[in-house]
């Protein structure tokens, strides 16, 4: 696997070489037009602007063909000029096709097209999510998300990595190799239209950089930070992560759980792991028509098949038992057991009321 490129090498290579070679071709032009040009003033009308261009080009080229302008011999500096010429065109090719070269080998060419077609299918994307990082945490986060609707973009410094997370997931994820804690990279990635950011990152500083990075450029995207060590949670949410997960003491406790109480983690894990039926959160809409009613006047297990297990209040309160004359609340969100389908035409109840 070779390493992975430097920050600022990532974010600005392939323009970088885009740039220099097309630089390269204005050169190479100019000079093309100098010796068209020079020919037409030393000669006087003499030759043909085509019989110019023509001269200029071979000259150029150093083709070869010889001298194809008539009385090029007689003509005060013409030869001069076909020298002169001869030096700059050199130096030109040269140049054209060292930034050609270094196009195809620095930057990889094809991988270059493969990645502006990527940013062009991201640059339409909203409402998406980005994962940064995708390393073994990271991978996690990206198999459960891959069992929902929403669009992904991961972001990784490895491009090796970032291709082996692409094939695993059969190409439904967008990729942008590049640090996250770049702004340039976080734009590529279409930070200013997603729903929430997620940073996996190996290193808890750079979840911290990453999550000011991504709080300046979207003040309202919501962001889930790693936290390695106990002290970094407190940095995170300074920096603007909404959440800071541990997965040290996540996994201690599931551990603990998995020896003290295998059956209920058994039937949690029945429900997150997208096989069929599955607990969701279902977020109450402002203007829905369901706003003010009970549950018993909308009997969503009846007509629906869903079962509401709890309801968080808007102030953050818990309804961990909820009856049949518990009513919804605007910005409440509902605990529902259902599967996907029920779990849908639940939302659309919250809104139609019916």
């Amino acid at each position: 696997m070779s390493g992975p490129p430097s920050p600022a090498r990532t974010a600005i290579l392939d323009r970088g070489n885009w740039v220099r070679l097309a630089m390269a071709g204005a050169v190479m032009g100019l000079v093309v037009l100098a010796g068209t040009g020079g020919y037409a003033v030393l000669g006087g009308g003499r030759w043909s602007a085509e019989d110019c261009l023509y001269m200029a080009v071979i000259t150029i080229s150093t083709v070869g063909y010889g001298e194809t302008l008539p009385g090029l011999h007689e003509v005060p500096g013409a030869v001069a000029w076909t020298m002169v010429l001869i030096v700059l065109g050199s130096g030109s090719m040269l140049y054209f096709a060292s930034s050609l070269t270094a196009l195809i080998v620095e930057g990889d060419l094809g991988g270059a097209m493969r990645r502006r077609r990527m940013q062009r299918r991201i640059d339409e994307l909203s409402d998406h999510i980005i994962v940064c990082g995708a390393g073994s945490t990271g991978r996690h986060v990206l198999d459960e998300l891959a069992r929902g609707d929403a669009a992904v973009v991961v972001v990784d410094i490895d491009g090796d990595r970032l291709e082996a997370v692409r094939r695993e997931f059969s190409g439904r994820l967008y990729g942008v190799q590049g640090d996250a804690t770049v702004d340039a990279v976080l734009h590529a990635a279409g930070i200013e239209r997603a729903r929430g950011v997620v940073l996996a990152l190996t290193e808890d500083r750079d979840n911290v950089y990453a999550a000011v990075t991504a709080r300046s450029l979207a003040p309202d995207v919501r962001i889930v930070a790693k936290a390695v060590e106990a002290g970094a949670a407190d940095k995170l949410r300074r920096a603007g992560a909404d959440e800071v997960v541990s997965p040290a003491e996540l996994g201690g406790r599931r551990m603990a759980s998995r020896l003290l109480r295998p059956r209920v983690l058994d039937f949690f894990t029945q429900l997150t792991g997208g096989t069929g039926v599955g607990l969701e959160e279902v977020a109450v809409p402002q203007e829905g028509a369901a706003v003010g009613r009970t549950l018993s006047e909308l009997a969503l297990g009846e007509r629906l098949g869903v079962l509401i297990v709890g309801i968080r209040s808007p102030d953050g309160s818990w309804i961990t038992r909820p009856t049949g004359s518990t009513r919804i609340e605007v910005g409440s969100h509902l605990m529902a057991i259902g599967e996907h389908h029920q779990v849908e035409r639940l939302r659309q109840v919250l809104v139609e009321g019916r």
